[in-house]
């Protein structure tokens, strides 16, 4: 069994009260998880952690929708918007198709510069006990290539808008990468 196999997490259903022990917000999401507080971790011991890229990459491959946040071309104001996902085959890159008439692609042409967000699954209890990771940097319009093409119908088989000449297939070029992993799992990816 693959190292990946042998990790598993549990996501408690729901948030009980905070138990009567009186430790760090880290220690208690370590010895309080059999109270459905925080993810539960049950791990081959010889098995070695995965690093925060690992997991960023994982849960980045693993993702079909993301937050895209530009800056409002007119307003200068933050911007978001969901986005449909893929993955560039040549780079290994995130990357979307959007229409030329959409606000964020007028974001786009103004200023580049953004971030895309990815969260896993969202279901019952606590939110910020998932894994997500957001990436800063530039998106770039790059040619819809039957590569990329392709790419994206296998993550979005109804998305027949993809042959549309008026939507553009814009790349991630990520500078940085946040990585959270739920209460104090987190950092700054190189």
């Amino acid at each position: 069994m693959s190292v990946a196999l042998q990790r598993v997490a549990v996501i408690a259903s729901h948030v009980r009260p905070p138990c009567s022990v009186r430790h760090s917000p880290c220690c208690h999401a370590t010895l309080c998880a059999a109270s459905g507080s925080a993810v539960v971790f049950m791990e081959n011991p010889k098995a070695p952690a995965p690093s925060h890229a690992e997991k960023a990459r994982t849960l980045m491959a693993g993702q079909r929708q993301g937050f895209l946040a530009t800056t409002h071309h007119q307003l200068g104001a933050p911007y978001g918007t969901l986005i449909n996902l893929a993955t560039c085959p040549e780079s290994g890159m995130p990357f979307t198709v959007i229409s030329r008439m959409a606000e964020h692609t007028a974001n786009l042409q103004k200023s580049s510069v953004c971030s895309v967000l990815v969260t896993e699954a969202q279901g019952s209890g606590d939110q910020l006990a998932v894994s997500r990771c957001t990436c800063v940097g530039e998106m770039e319009r790059v040619e819809k290539t039957p590569g990329r093409r392709a790419a994206f119908l296998s993550n979005h088989s109804s998305a027949t808008y993809v042959d549309f000449d008026d939507f553009q297939c814009w790349r991630l070029k990520c500078d940085r990468l946040r990585y959270i992993g739920g209460f104090c799992e987190k950092s700054w990816v190189d």
